[in-house]
């Protein structure tokens, strides 16, 4: 966005996967209303995200815990998640992840919070023992979609903004569907054992809980300094979410 609003939640704001559903709503009522305001643009259509329910840890030692980090250099792929860390004694880095297989292979970083299905397509294994766990992926509420200049969409006949609509619809159940059945994450999972990896024990309830704390409060600081708007979905999605 322009006025560098984010529409999602920092990794780790969530307890469940499923959490995402609880904020979509505000995410998508939010981006429309800076679309319409910046651009006078629309979004008539989403799509859906697909991917991995979860982040995971991948380690040069087992690792499955919030207390087992802080004694490890640990990389994370974005700012708001990394200092979270940070304030829970956790050395945090951002490490671009073409150089993340090296950085693990030669100890700049011990572990990695990483994607599920992106650790399975690249060769993590060759430089990691494990994996665990960590905390929900935030992007699947985030709002994509097709996006329209205002006027341009109100040309197009309304039999075919509905039926442009409808599909839009129906793809997006059906990415949902297979989204929450996990087969993504079950088969990356595998993928990540069979190449010598081993899975360790997912990282608790309450270092999720402690995560997301440490997350909000974070959260909320970048939200202030950005400005109303910003703010305005910061506590709408605290509300929607039940974080104090």
């Amino acid at each position: 966005m322009r006025r560098n609003l984010p529409t999602s939640p920092p990794s780790g704001a969530l307890i469940e996967p499923d959490d995402n559903w609880k904020i979509e709503k505000v995410q998508r009522a939010y981006t429309e209303k800076v679309l319409k305001a910046d651009w006078d643009m629309v979004m008539p259509m989403r799509f859906f995200n697909r991917g991995g329910q979860y982040l995971i840890i991948v380690s040069r030692t087992p690792v499955n815990t919030l207390a087992g980090l802080k004694g490890k250099k640990t990389r994370h792929f974005e700012r708001p998640g990394l200092k979270a860390m940070d304030t829970l004694g956790i050395p945090a880095q951002t490490i671009p992840q073409a150089e993340l297989y090296v950085a693990l292979k030669t100890g700049v970083v011990d572990a990695a919070v990483h994607g599920i299905t992106n650790a399975a397509s690249q060769s993590i294994n060759e430089v990691s023992c494990c994996f665990s766990v960590f905390t929900p992926f935030t992007a699947f509420g985030a709002p994509y979609g097709f996006v329209m200049r205002s006027d341009q969409w109100a040309k197009i006949p309304e039999d075919i903004r509905k039926a442009m609509r409808d599909a839009s619809e129906a793809d997006w159940q059906k990415g949902l569907a297979v989204w929450r059945a996990g087969d993504d994450d079950r088969k990356a999972e595998q993928k990540l054992k069979a190449g010598g990896m081993k899975e360790e024990p997912p990282f608790s309830v309450a270092d999720r809980q402690a995560l997301q704390k440490a997350v909000f409060n974070v959260w909320r600081e970048d939200s202030e300094k950005l400005g109303p708007d910003a703010l305005e979905m910061f506590k709408e999605a605290a509300a929607a979410l039940g974080v104090k």
